[in-house]
């Protein structure tokens, strides 16, 4: 077969799969959301081909399941469904290069699509010439790798599903190492403490503990002062007011009733706190001016001497409650900080002891090591407050360095968002790096004047992705042989101040298929019956299954209403969701059937060490995980079964017909 020839008919088995996708019904219902420039351009140029003749075209298959959905079959027309696909073809191959850079999802995944490309110590080794197992990284021997947990509040539940996924391929991740930023140092206490069975404490953790905001954090005692005298004084409350959006400006105009515009206007470019009393006090000046700017000085002086928005009490109580400190060290630990006196970097070990300016005595920023006053158990549970403490929103925390000094701390994310230079100095020859945000910052949508509290969020991001990308990509590059494999998100499922359930559960699954997708990707460990195409749209429906569950939790949240004593469901809404839930089984389908059959693809059941299970089949059966202000309406029925519609003149319940509720899908493939 001449060259001309084979170029052919390995641009045919691609087409295969473009054909394939689209003949799904999961890709023919893919929200509009999703149907962005960069998926449009991806999709487009990779069935271009198609448009050709008819007779130049591959035969077309798709993806059915049978009535009752427990089994998936694969149906076609032509020539074998999977195709061989240990190559693609050259032109094929060097377009979906060229796609990965439109995909914005920066040069990591340009590099992983390439395919003989991974990160290394010179950051960038081609490995293409290599063929057949040999191309696959095998595993360090010895315990050469470390694990380094990235910062990002709540948004380490990424961290937690990534964790599990490489829990399941322990036996070739034997690490030696943990170390940890911001909450990436909490969830490196219990894997210092449990080795991989750490990972089973953490979910654990994030799926029982984390069930609403005072869970987490709290108003420090200066804000709860404010707090009560807005509520008393002003008929508002500090929430309302730190929340941003449309409900803070609805609440400031109602506050300031009959002032100009213009006033309004030069109000809000007071610093906040200035225009929040500020308004508040000119709304009063017609009456009681004596009482009021008695009131303003009271909250001055309360908010000048505030060290902090809320605390991370929930959080300290929770950390001594949860993981056994006493066990720390069985891997050992780093967990980074920054002082506030000298500006410096300090890592944490796993005995509570403080080493300044570098991980290990022989580090070269290493300075000196600081044995710290208390108890194992009392030192490393503030150490680990003290590394998650974001400045400004979290008091800085104290440590007694001797009897005689106090030394303020602040979030390890201030010099080392990604401590990977710590997993560096203890001497790994592996880092796996798991990033809790996507490497590039999402494109941000700004109608109107944004708030200051937008603004001022908006703005953290930007600098903390800076120092993430100073820390796993440095101007001066790598030139130290350590391999180095990143998983992080693509997009962004949550932010980080925000506790929701829901959205706790589905960022844990989506960091679960982000790690399988990226670390078999960056190590070749793809089956090599698996092409490009197949790993690249399984990737896609990775996105899709997050994003259709997004959509179904805020769909949950305002699907009934609550009358006469009663819940009452919305039918349209029900509806909508049911067939969302439907969509969200085909799209897993299609992950589980593209990426080889592989129950690895997926996180099937994800187990706490306390009982607690996160089954995949929630995702298409049930309701979402919800505060239990949703929790207690929704739990109490089956979504698969006739819901309440209505109330008749008795107030009485009046349910859907069981004809027009569909059957309830299922699969049993795993």
């Amino acid at each position: 077969m001449d060259q001309s020839a084979k170029a052919a008919g390995q641009e045919k088995a691609a087409l295969e799969v473009c054909h394939r996708i689209m003949a799904t019904e999961a890709f023919a219902t893919l929200p509009d959301h999703l149907r962005g420039d960069h998926y449009n351009r991806l999709v487009r140029n990779l069935v271009s081909a198609a448009k050709r003749p008819e007779r130049d075209r591959p035969q077309t298959y798709r993806v059915t399941r049978t009535r009752a959905g427990d089994t998936a079959k694969k149906t076609k027309r032509g020539s074998s469904l999977r195709t061989d696909a240990v190559n693609r073809g050259q032109i094929w191959a060097q377009q979906l290069r060229e796609l990965a850079l439109d995909l914005k999802t920066n040069e990591m995944f340009a590099r992983w699509t390439q395919g003989g490309i991974r990160v290394v110590g010179s950051r960038r080794k081609d490995t293409t010439k290599k063929k057949g197992p040999s191309a696959a990284i095998g595993p360090p021997t010895g315990p050469s790798t470390a694990i380094v947990l990235g910062g990002g509040s709540i948004k380490g539940s990424f961290e937690v599903g990534a964790l599990y996924f490489l829990k399941e391929r322990q036996q070739e991740i034997p690490f030696g190492y943990v170390c940890g930023s911001s909450v990436g140092a909490i969830n490196a206490l219990a894997l210092s403490a449990g080795g991989w069975n750490g990972v089973n404490r953490l979910v654990e953790m994030y799926l029982s503990s984390l069930r609403d905001p005072s869970s987490v954090y709290t108003y420090s005692v200066a804000m709860e002062n404010v707090d009560t005298i807005l509520r008393t004084e002003f008929g508002t409350t500090l929430s309302n007011i730190l929340g941003g959006g449309a409900a803070s400006e609805l609440d400031a105009a109602q506050i300031l009733g009959p002032l100009e515009s213009w006033w309004l206007n030069a109000l809000t470019m007071i610093p906040v706190a200035g225009w929040l009393i500020g308004a508040f006090v000119l709304s009063y000046t017609t009456s009681k001016l004596e009482y009021k700017l008695a009131v303003f000085e009271i909250l001055t002086r309360i908010l000048k001497s505030a060290d902090s928005i809320y605390t991370l009490n929930p959080i300290e109580q929770l950390i001594t409650s949860s993981i056994n400190l006493n066990a720390v060290g069985f891997i050992p630990l780093r967990m980074a900080m920054t002082s506030l006196e000298n500006g410096k970097i300090h890592y944490m070990d796993e005995k509570g002891d403080l080493l300044v300016g570098g991980a290990l005595p022989s580090a070269p920023g290493y300075e000196e090591t600081w044995f710290l006053q208390g108890t194992k158990q009392e030192k490393l549970t503030r150490g680990a407050i003290a590394s998650a403490s974001i400045p400004g929103a979290f008091p800085p925390c104290q440590l007694r360095v001797d009897p005689f000094t106090l030394g303020h701390f602040v979030d390890g994310g201030v010099r080392e968002m990604v401590p990977i230079t710590a997993g560096k100095e203890l001497g790994a020859q592996r880092i796996i790096a798991i990033m809790t945000s996507p490497l590039d910052p999402e494109h941000l949508v700004i109608h109107d004047q944004p708030a200051a509290s937008t603004t001022l969020g908006r703005t953290i991001d930007l600098l903390l992705n800076e120092v993430t990308r100073g820390d796993y990509s440095p101007s001066g590059g790598w030139s130290d042989g350590i391999e180095r494999i990143l998983l992080f998100p693509t997009i962004l499922v949550h932010e980080g101040l925000v506790v929701d359930p829901a959205l706790i559960a589905i960022n844990i699954a989506y960091g679960y298929m982000c790690a399988h997708d990226f670390y078999k990707g960056q190590t070749g460990t793809f089956s090599a019956n698996l092409g490009l195409g197949d790993i690249i749209f399984g990737w896609m429906a990775g996105i899709a299954i997050t994003q259709l569950r997004m959509d179904v939790k805020k769909l949950e949240e305002s699907s009934y209403d609550f009358s006469q004593g009663k819940v009452v469901f919305h039918k349209p809404k029900i509806d909508s969701i049911r067939k969302l839930k439907k969509q969200i089984l085909d799209w897993t389908l299609l992950r589980f059937d593209l990426l080889g059959n592989d129950p690895e693809a997926l996180p099937i059941a994800l187990q706490g060490d306390g009982g607690t299970v996160l089954s995949i089949h929630s995702w298409w059966e049930t309701w979402e995980r919800h505060h239990l202000s949703w929790a207690n309406f929704l739990q109490p029925y089956d979504l698969w079964q006739p819901l309440p519609v209505a109330l008749d003149s008795n107030h009485n319940q009046i349910l859907e017909m069981p004809a027009l509720v569909p059957a309830k899908p299922t699969t049993n493939l795993f």
